[in-house]
C-alpha cells in the first residue's frame, strides 16, 4: 500500500481554495501509484495549526 501525507498550508476560510489544493495533490498521489492520501486536520476550512 502506498500512502501520500500532505503537509500542506491552507488559506483560512478559503474551502474553494482549499478544496482545489485537496484535489490537485488526489490527482497528482492517483498518477504517481498511491492508494491513500492524508490531509492536516480540518484543511478544508482552513484551521491553522
Amino acid at each position: 500500500m502506498r500512502v501520500t501525507v500532505a503537509q500542506m498550508n491552507p488559506t483560512v476560510g478559503d474551502i474553494d481554495g482549499n478544496l482545489s489544493k485537496i484535489i490537485k495533490i488526489l490527482k497528482k498521489s492517483h498518477m504517481e501509484g498511491s492508494d491513500l492520501a492524508v490531509f492536516p486536520e480540518q484543511f478544508l476550512a482552513g484551521y491553522p495549526a
